[in-house]
C-alpha cells in the first residue's frame, strides 16, 4: 500500500537525499516516471533524464556547497531557490 504524501514531504525528502548523494533512493521516491525537467542544462524525461541532470549538475559543481535559499509549496507544486559554491581548486 503507497501512503500519499504531502508536497512539503516529498520536497523535504528530496533534499535529505540530495545532501547524502543519495540520487537513486531520490529518484526512486519522489519523481514521478513521467517527469520532465526543464532547466539551463536542457529538458530531461523520465527516471534517466533525472539521473542525467543530477550527473550534469555534479559536473558543473562537483564539491560544492549548496544552499537552499527558498522553498515555497502551493498545492501539488514546490518551487526551491538554490545556490552552489564550488570548492576552488
Amino acid at each position: 500500500m503507497t501512503v500519499a504524501r504531502t508536497t512539503t514531504e516529498v520536497l523535504q525528502d528530496h533534499l535529505a537525499k540530495r545532501l547524502a548523494h543519495n540520487i537513486e533512493g531520490d529518484i526512486r521516491d519522489n519523481y514521478a516516471d513521467d517527469i520532465i525537467i526543464l532547466s539551463s542544462f536542457g529538458t530531461f524525461r523520465g527516471h534517466e533524464g533525472v539521473e542525467l541532470s543530477a550527473h550534469k549538475l555534479e559536473e558543473a559543481l562537483a564539491d560544492a556547497t549548496f544552499h537552499y535559499n527558498r522553498t515555497l509549496i502551493e498545492g501539488a507544486y514546490g518551487f526551491l531557490e538554490w545556490s552552489g559554491l564550488a570548492s576552488s581548486s
